[in-house]
């Protein structure tokens, strides 16, 4: 009696499984979870390939951040290098100018005016 009851036990869970199994089947075809999977995975494969190529944009602006920041570098040496031969003209210039200021004043009497700016 014992047996008869543990083996129609153990069958009636066997059963149970087998529904189990086939209520989940049932649920995952009417719920789309294949879909759902697919769908996961595509946006995954998109994500990455999103990635990859954010990454590439970033390495791109870094060179051309690096370019432009050469290039402001060279304009920079270049101006300083024009401002001081300038500034180097200007003074031979003012030299020039108290020269001839003096030889006006020797040989003709010659008075500078000052101006006020």
């Amino acid at each position: 009696m014992i047996g008869i009851k543990l083996v129609s036990s153990f069958n009636k869970i066997a059963s149970d499984i087998g529904n189990l199994r086939d209520d989940l089947k049932s649920h995952v075809d009417n719920e789309g979870h294949e879909k759902l999977s697919q769908q996961i995975k595509v946006l995954q494969t998109e994500s990455s390939s999103h990635d990859k190529m954010l990454a590439v944009h970033l390495m791109n602006f870094e060179t051309r951040k690096e370019a432009v920041q050469f290039l402001f570098g060279q304009l920079n040496e270049k101006i300083d290098h024009k401002c001081e031969r300038w500034d180097n003209e200007l003074k031979e210039l003012k030299i020039d100018v108290k020269e001839v200021q003096g030889f006006l004043r020797k040989h003709e009497s010659f008075v500078i005016r000052n101006r006020q700016d």
